[in-house]
């Protein structure tokens, strides 16, 4: 097991979104928020590009990795083009499936069949998280 996380910017943003939810009140929680929203893409970005650094520092030639990992993250095009990437399931269909949670009933026949491919069998998936393979050349 390799650690693929900054610490640091974990916490930063767990910081930032606790920061929301400790507020006492609707100001507050309004500034919270928009620091977060203003600090979200930013943090993202930040964790995306030190997880596929540490990917391309600690996996050796002829070795396969595997992480488990957010559909928001966007590695795949920050890794060097020697590694090959296979997701188990496609990204942009968990990212949809998740962008209607909120909206479900209102869009109730693309959300099942979006949940139904999630589950299915077909490849493994576990909950709304991508699962990703990376080989080396």
């Amino acid at each position: 097991m390799v650690k693929t996380e900054d610490f640091e910017l974990v916490k930063e943003e767990y910081n930032k979104l606790l920061a929301i939810t400790r507020a006492e009140s609707t100001i507050r929680k309004i500034v919270a928020l928009i620091k977060y929203k203003l600090a979200k893409s930013r943090l993202l970005r930040e964790r995306d590009i030190f997880i596929a650094e540490r990917i391309n520092q600690t996996l050796g030639p002829g070795e396969t990795g595997i992480i488990f990992i957010g559909a928001v993250h966007k590695i795949k095009e920050k890794l060097p083009k020697g590694i090959q990437v296979v997701e188990i399931k496609d990204t942009k269909k968990v990212r949809k499936y998740q962008r209607l949670l909120p909206f479900h009933n209102k869009h109730k026949e693309e959300f099942d069949e979006l949940g139904k491919y999630l589950v299915s069998v077909e490849n493994l998936q576990l909950s709304v998280f991508n699962f990703v393979v990376f080989l080396p050349p």
